[in-house]
């Protein structure tokens, strides 16, 4: 993740179409920084919620 080694203050949500347990994708959050992991197709409630994480709670 060339990004976040480039801007380490910068919340990414990582977007796939591979779906994967949920303790791999912990693992991927907690090791990569990553905001949140979400897989495609999503519904924009559950993108709302990954935003949500980044900016806060309205």
């Amino acid at each position: 993740m060339e990004l976040r080694r480039n801007h380490p203050k910068l919340k990414v949500v990582f977007v796939s179409a591979i779906e994967v347990s949920d303790e791999r994708r912990l693992s991927l959050i907690n090791k990569e920084g990553l905001a949140d992991y979400i897989v495609k197709p999503f519904t924009q409630e559950r993108l709302r919620e990954a935003v949500e994480k980044i900016f806060g709670k309205k």
